[in-house]
């Protein structure tokens, strides 16, 4: 006869599987997408998931075999699932990593330079409080409408423009696979070289008491920050207090007397124009004739 019998269920060895997913880079405030474990031998237990490259791990309720989730913060993720057959020892799957990268920053650009000549370079600009790596930066000298790439990834870039005019500096920043950002820009003014121009006149003979006639300043680059005149050939001037492009004044003394106007354009050097020369005669005096004689007899001479 048989006794009754006893029955021993042999449960296979737990095996982790392998844990998938989509991403392995998201931006902070985007889901991970579904992370799906395959090829485990038993039942899920729980998922979990580390901030601290696995020295800690935090519990997971969730028994399925996907998982997504939202990360709260920036950072490094590591999921894992515990899978257990029966009563042999659980075991975890592979560490699936997602990096969470935070929010690009573009930060702002400043430099020491506003106003420069043609010619001189804008200085160092330098951007800061940007969060995210540096892509390149870019230039308009349209008011910010049309953008030119720069190849440079550093926070500093330094450079000659080539014509005058307003020049817009940024960079561009990304922080991962979160969307590009631009900096706050920085804008310099490159100023023409000054040129002096010509100062030409109607008179170049004037009588003293009379007026130089009006002197026009013309084919300059810049703005007029005075006229000078000069007695002595150009040797000594003399600051007459007017910015506009025309001057006329009436000479108190008889002698050659030369105009020119200074002109500055930015913070370029400032130049001279050419002057205008203008001779001022005394009044004529008619003096007076004289003679030792004042009659004589016809046929003689008057002396």
């Amino acid at each position: 006869t048989f006794s009754a019998a006893h029955s021993i269920t042999v449960n296979p060895v737990s095996v982790g599987g392998t844990l998938s997913g989509t991403f392995t880079q998201i931006c902070v405030g985007d889901p991970t997408g579904t992370m799906t474990l395959t090829g485990y031998t038993g039942t899920i237990n729980k998922w979990q998931v580390s901030t601290d490259g696995g020295a800690t791990w935090t519990d997971i309720a969730n028994t399925a075999a996907t998982y997504s989730e939202t990360p709260l913060g920036a950072g490094t993720y590591d999921y894992r699932v515990e899978v257990q057959s029966g009563n042999c020892p659980a075991a975890y799957s592979n560490n699936y990593t997602i990096v969470v990268n935070p929010t690009s920053v573009g930060g702002t650009v400043t430099g020491t330079n506003t106003e420069i000549c043609l010619g001189d370079a804008t200085g160092t600009l330098t951007l800061a409080g940007h969060v995210g790596n540096i892509v390149k930066w870019q230039r308009s000298s349209d008011g910010g409408t049309t953008w030119t790439d720069i190849a440079n990834t550093t926070t500093t870039h330094s450079e000659t423009p080539v014509v005058a005019g307003t020049w817009e500096y940024r960079a561009v920043i990304q922080s991962g696979v979160c969307p590009a950002t631009n900096s706050a820009s920085h804008t310099i003014t490159v100023h023409p070289a000054s040129v002096g121009g010509t100062v030409t006149g109607s008179n170049t003979e004037i009588c003293l008491g009379a007026g130089t006639g009006t002197m026009t300043l013309a084919g300059h680059t810049g703005n007029i920050t005075r006229w000078q005149v000069s007695t002595d050939g150009g040797t000594t001037w003399s600051d007459i207090a007017n910015t506009t492009t025309t001057h006329s004044e009436t000479p108190a003394v008889a002698g050659t007397y030369m105009y020119r106007a200074e002109v500055q354009s930015g913070t370029c050097a400032a130049a001279f124009s050419a002057a205008h020369t203008i001779t001022v005669y005394p009044v004529s005096v008619g003096g007076s004739v004289s003679s030792a004689t004042t009659e004589i007899c016809l046929g003689d001479a008057t002396a």
